[in-house]
């Protein structure tokens, strides 16, 4: 596939703002509940949303081991962004709310999510290791 001029110069726009989005939206967002991670991941489900752009969306059914791996490249991503912004003290007090997050909430969305995946008729297709 041969990627013409204007996908080109839009792909190096795209890359500029990436960048961009790096160096200033950390500073615009420190008082903000959002971190850059859910900024890119709400931008990048945008972008694939439009027209132009479906074709290179990965589809996880076509592509299951690409979805994958993106899919765990954003974690990373999100879990790495997450970790530099913590600038807490160690303590039960201070960490209280990080705590009801893994012991309550974090159990509660894999139950439903689950849940949601086993009564569903989603065409899954098992994967042989």
């Amino acid at each position: 596939m041969e990627l013409s001029h204007q996908f080109y110069v839009l792909l190096l726009a795209g890359l500029g703002v990436l960048v961009l989005m790096t160096a200033w939206l950390p500073m615009l967002l420190r008082k903000a509940p959002l971190s850059l991670p859910i900024l890119c991941v709400a931008a990048g489900a945008a972008l694939f949303a439009l027209p132009p752009l479906r074709p290179f969306a990965v589809h996880p059914l076509r592509l299951p081991v690409v979805a994958e791996r993106l899919s765990e490249l954003v974690v990373i991503v999100s879990l790495m962004g997450a970790g530099l912004k913590i600038d807490r003290m160690i303590g039960l007090r201070s960490w209280s709310l990080t705590w009801r997050l893994l012991g309550i909430a974090m159990p509660i969305t894999m139950l439903v999510v689950a849940g949601l995946a086993w009564g569903s008729e989603w065409p899954v297709r098992r994967r042989r290791c």
